[in-house]
């Protein structure tokens, strides 16, 4: 009986395979941008959903359009939907898209306003659960029906091959520019979800320091000590829809303000930190400037991976500063 039950749901166990194994690479793929895991999540998205749910909704096998009326050939009439006589295999495969589409969209919806969020790995997962279950129901209720009205997925192409090949021009023309649009919203899907991700990479930069009750706060003071450790927080928040390993420097600089030209520099700081996507860092680090002057530049380098060259604000990656006065330390 179960043999029997798969084999008359062929589709939807393999819908389901599908929708699991794309789900894993979708939540494990580190790099979600790329155009090939866009390309394969997007059966997940767009096609299987409201496969899964027609075939749950419509488990009888479809008896088309009726082709015993000539007058009816090539009219447009066989198009009518008739729902107590099933639906046909252009039919489903229309509201397979139709449907994943607002399906698609409502679970977006819905899981915006979860503490899940809006991510891919959540609509990935909801996607799946909705496509199992509905697929499962869909296998149950096809179990209902007696054997020879069930839809059977070889049986119903060979029955649309036959169709196609003695439909009229006008039947032919019609089916021919449903599957081009289907194509054309498939590809303008892939293009926009591909410059949608290109679009949101960036990394945040900022240099804090503590205000007199230990909060951090956007400036830094203005006068350090010559040869003294002084306190800067330095923060990094990575939207590079991947884990990045940065490369942090930091300077001090002497600054012509005639010419705009730095004088002389000296290094104060240098570490690495990696963080995943969203992931956020403040690190507080000690410094001691060994400059005195005025108007002097403090100035932290962000690279990705690892700073091979001078630090300048050319080949800098982000970078960020503060003007500070740095006077004469007391002497021992």
């Amino acid at each position: 009986m179960a043999i029997s039950t798969v084999r008359q749901s062929e589709d939807l166990v393999a819908v389901m395979l599908a929708a699991v194994i794309l789900c894993g690479a979708v939540v494990v793929t580190p790099v979600n941008h790329s155009l090939l895991l866009t390309v394969l999540a997007l059966p997940l998205a767009l096609f299987f959903p409201g496969y899964a749910l027609i075939a749950a909704l419509f488990p009888e096998e479809g008896k088309g359009p009726p082709t015993d009326d000539p007058g009816r050939e090539g009219t447009g009439r066989e198009f009518i939907l008739d729902l107590n006589s099933g639906i046909d295999m252009i039919e489903r495969m229309v509201f397979s898209f139709v449907m994943s589409i607002l399906m698609t969209s409502f679970l977006g919806i819905l899981l915006d306003t979860t503490p899940f969020s809006l991510r891919r790995e959540s609509i990935a997962v909801t996607l799946t659960v909705v496509i199992v279950v509905t697929a499962g129901v869909g296998m149950v209720r096809r179990t209902s029906i007696p054997p020879e009205n069930r839809f059977n997925i070889r049986k119903h192409l060979v029955q649309q091959g036959q169709r196609m090949t003695t439909a009229s021009r006008s039947t032919f023309v019609i089916n021919g520019l449903i599957i081009a649009c289907l194509i054309i919203t498939a590809s303008g899907a892939i293009y926009a979800a591909q410059k949608a991700d290109e679009g949101e990479t960036f990394t945040e930069l900022y240099l804090l320091s503590e205000d007199g009750s230990g909060n951090l706060i956007n400036e830094v003071p203005q006068e350090f000590t010559s040869g003294k450790n002084e306190t800067v927080h330095i923060g990094i928040e990575n939207h590079e829809q991947r884990e990045v390993t940065y490369t942090v420097s930091i300077q001090l600089q002497r600054i012509d303000h005639q010419s705009n030209q730095i004088v002389r520099s000296a290094k104060l700081d240098r570490y690495q930190v990696t963080l995943g996507e969203g992931e956020e860092s403040v690190k507080k680090r000690q410094i001691q400037p060994p400059l005195e002057g005025e108007n002097m530049r403090l100035v932290v380098f962000l690279y990705r991976g690892t700073q091979m060259r001078e630090p300048t604000t050319e080949n800098a990656y982000r970078d960020v500063y503060a003007w500070v006065n740095v006077i004469e330390g007391e002497s021992t």
